[in-house]
């Protein structure tokens, strides 16, 4: 039996949350034993997976870089006979996980990285990379882009860095809705068309791209409404903006949802307009649903979308493309239904959660993945 150790910060509801969750959840627990150790609050999705039996650690860290907190978790990996530490690469799951590790004589130490950064926002993650990566075994893009931006912007070593695509359960999205009550249900008639946004509210998604869009598309076809979906700090400013563009009566907020699959079936379209991603769970789940996609050409989204095929890809900033794209795929039901279909395909064949942790068993056991994707 490998033990081995997922470390985090913490896990609150996010895509990241949930890869981690179904590789927890999903891993051969006849040769893997999982503990779940976040340094502060396990959070909701940390809550689901200790509730599910997995023996979990939280709140380890009292205060920042703390000598006595890296004895704690020190401790936790020796009693728990520890064979492998696999970190989420934020600065102070790195500092404290490889210190801790080294110090409790764990063998193997493998990060996993799901996102690209901005200077200055990023400088304690680029230092605290150069410092351990002599420590790390391997290190986990998700995405053939992504690993390319590790290599080039970041600096890791071509040879540690393997890549590991998210993956989502096809399954669940096969499920049956009602679209007409589905719609009735958030006070969208059954004659519109429904294009939305699943994201984080932050300024890297580019919500305001996506609004602008939503005007000029208006100007064109006035019975559609466009869905935002998800929470962040971005809220207020984002509810300025559906105001004093007058798209109030065309523009959902609806916040943080736990009927993605449901909102899924409604959408005529699923949109991306953020300057910067790594591989995003979002699109991923648009495709399970048979959704075609128009998404920003950035980081690994051009492993997601073949242009042409299951979506649209457009340059960043460019609100009067998105709204073009968009309108292209409201305006022809046969390229909708086949976009929608070939990412359904594309999501069955090379994004299920069932490659996703049979590779990273693979990678546990030791076996060599570098390019094999």
């Amino acid at each position: 039996m490998v033990n081995i150790a997922f470390i985090a910060s913490a896990l609150p509801v996010g895509g990241v949350e949930r890869q981690w969750q179904a590789l927890i959840n999903k891993i051969d627990n006849n040769k893997y034993c999982v503990t779940l150790i976040c340094l502060y609050s396990l959070g909701e999705i940390g809550e689901e997976i200790k509730r599910s039996g997995i023996k979990s650690y939280s709140n380890v860290v009292k205060s920042r870089f703390s000598i006595l907190s890296v004895h704690v978790l020190k401790t936790i990996l020796e009693r728990e006979k520890i064979n492998i530490c696999f970190l989420w690469n934020q600065p102070l799951t790195l500092f404290y996980g490889v210190l801790a590790s080294k110090l409790a004589n764990v063998k193997r130490i493998i990060t996993a990285i799901h996102s690209t950064g901005f200077w200055p926002r990023k400088v304690s993650s680029f230092f605290l990379n150069k410092l351990f990566t002599p420590y790390l075994e391997k290190i986990v893009a998700v995405g053939t882009h992504h690993k390319d931006y590790l290599v080039r912007c970041e600096g890791f070593p071509a040879e540690k860095v393997v890549v590991i695509f998210n993956g989502v359960d096809i399954n669940q999205y096969d499920k049956d809705v009602d679209r007409v009550k589905k719609k009735r249900e958030i006070e969208i008639s059954e004659e519109d068309k429904v294009v939305g946004i699943v994201s984080r509210l932050t300024n890297v998604k580019r919500h305001d791209i996506f609004l602008r869009a939503a005007k000029m598309i208006l100007h064109h076809n006035p019975n559609v409404v466009f869905l935002i979906i998800g929470d962040g700090e971005q809220r207020y400013k984002i509810e300025g903006l559906i105001t004093e563009q007058g798209l109030s009566h065309n523009v959902k907020m609806l916040g943080l949802r736990k009927d993605i699959v449901e909102l899924n079936k409604i959408l005529d379209v699923s949109v991306l307009s953020s300057d910067s991603e790594a591989l995003p769970m979002t699109l991923l789940e648009s495709m399970a649903s048979s959704v075609p996609i128009v998404a920003t050409n950035v980081g690994s989204v051009p492993d997601i979308i073949i242009n042409g095929e299951n979506g649209f890809l457009i340059s960043p900033n460019s609100p009067g493309r998105l709204a073009e794209a968009v309108l292209t795929i409201l305006n022809n039901e046969n390229l909708a239904k086949k976009m929608g279909e070939r990412g359904r395909q594309i999501a069955s064949s090379k994004f299920s959660e069932e490659n996703m942790v049979s590779n990273y068993e693979k990678l546990f056991m030791g076996v060599d993945l570098f390019e094999k994707v």
